[in-house]
């Protein structure tokens, strides 16, 4: 039987390759919810050929993806999948964008991956093992103070009264206390704190399978990865409540204290 991490690398490599073929030949755009979240054709034929692996060798376990929503089966072991993350970005035809499969056990990430494809950077964790891209050990910057880092925010629309108007405020709080914002608003961002190259990133608007993979990747890269009130995160789900929203800071250790100052 295939270990969960390899399959995962091989099954990621796999997805890639879709998700890569597919770039710069869409064929359909659909808008869900609102018009920040859409979807392609790509994020369809991905998230049904990484079904179709975990199926194949993991025939018992539950599954969570993005497009198709829970497939709850009677095990302790669930998949989370985010077939193409930054699908705003791929439409666009903007080369930030990747795969992400984690393992949870009794709703703990245990396992994950993300792979990059136009980068060709797979990034892998375990719990305990630590972080890796491209089998080289990554980590969190070292660095403890804010103005010397760049930090990413995510922001999407929101019909939530206020909500954007309160966003809008702590961006300018960070623009203030940091080096610079950036933001690719998708996992690029996630893999750019676990190497070092950002500081953090916020996000107030996101699912599960937006997490829970950069939960794993970060914290095995030596950050913390908490809500924006500093709470850990509750990844356990059924079928009535997985699409709930997260809110996320995912930050160096050293720097993680002073991000929650500026939220308050």
């Amino acid at each position: 039987m295939i270990l969960p991490i390899d399959f995962i690398s091989q099954t990621l490599k796999q997805a890639g390759k879709i998700v890569r073929h597919g770039f710069h030949n869409i064929r359909e755009i659909e808008v869900k919810e609102n018009q920040s979240n859409i979807m392609t054709q790509v994020d369809w034929e991905s998230e049904y050929f990484i079904i179709g692996q975990i199926e194949k060798h993991f025939p018992n376990d539950s599954i969570i993806a993005e497009e198709s929503g829970f497939q709850s089966k009677s095990n302790d072991t669930v998949w989370i999948i985010d077939p193409l993350d930054g699908s705003s970005n791929f439409a666009a035809g903007l080369p930030w964008f990747g795969v992400m499969i984690a393992q949870l056990k009794n709703w703990h990430p245990e396992c994950a991956g993300i792979y990059l494809s136009i980068q060709d950077e797979l990034y892998l964790a375990e719990k305990g093992k630590g972080a890796f891209c491209n089998h080289q050990p990554i980590h969190v910057t070292t660095e403890n103070n804010l103005t010397n880092v760049l930090v990413s925010y995510g922001i999407d629309f929101t019909d939530e009264q206020g909500k954007t108007e309160q966003e809008v405020k702590l961006i300018n709080r960070l623009v203030r206390h940091t080096r610079n914002l950036r933001t690719t608003n998708s996992v690029f961002d996630y893999c750019a704190v676990a190497t070092g190259k950002f500081g953090a990133y916020l996000n107030q608007t996101s699912k599960i399978w937006d997490n829970a993979a950069p939960f794993l990747l970060v914290g095995e890269a030596g950050g913390k990865y908490t809500d924006i009130q500093g709470q850990q995160l509750d990844f356990t789900s059924t079928p009535q409540n997985y699409s709930r929203n997260f809110t996320s800071i995912a930050a160096a250790e050293n720097l993680h204290g002073e991000l929650l100052k500026l939220v308050e």
